[in-house]
């Protein structure tokens, strides 16, 4: 059985429409699992991640965050609803290498009013380290 979110389309629809949006996709980002308890998605690395450090851009992991929680919020949206972020506060823990090859980020919705909706995510690397941790506030649009 398929499952309806977001009005009308089902889980699949949505991970497609995320996989061929070209923002994601020039980050190396591909979503893999969204319904009503959360959100997954992987980040393929490049050398072009990497920072003069070594190390991945904090921005190219402050992106995944933002992409996967806002995703995150879709199976709790009315249809007529849309999401904009307006607040990530993200904590960076361990930097991650080019080395992990792909990082995993995982959200879910923590709080949602008329509004507002609020979620949380995490990305891990392969080994299951968390690298970064997240808190967004998006706001609900008719």
């Amino acid at each position: 059985m398929t499952e309806k979110i977001l009005g009308s389309l089902t889980t699949e629809e949505v991970l497609k429409l995320f996989n061929e949006d070209l923002c994601q996709s020039h980050l190396g980002i591909q979503a893999t699992h969204v319904d009503e308890s959360g959100s997954e998605g992987v980040m393929h690395l490049k050398d072009w991640h990497m920072n003069f450090e070594g190390t991945v851009h904090g921005g190219m992991l402050f992106s995944l965050l933002d992409s996967i929680m806002g995703m995150a919020v879709f199976p709790h949206l009315k249809r007529n609803e849309r999401i904009l972020a307006i607040d990530l506060k993200i904590n960076y823990l361990v930097a991650a290498t080019r080395d992990m090859k792909e990082l995993t980020c995982r959200a879910n919705l923590v709080s949602r009013t008329r509004r507002l909706a609020v979620g949380e995510g995490e990305v891990c690397s392969p080994d299951g380290t968390i690298l970064s941790k997240a808190l967004g506030t998006f706001a609900i649009l008719k």
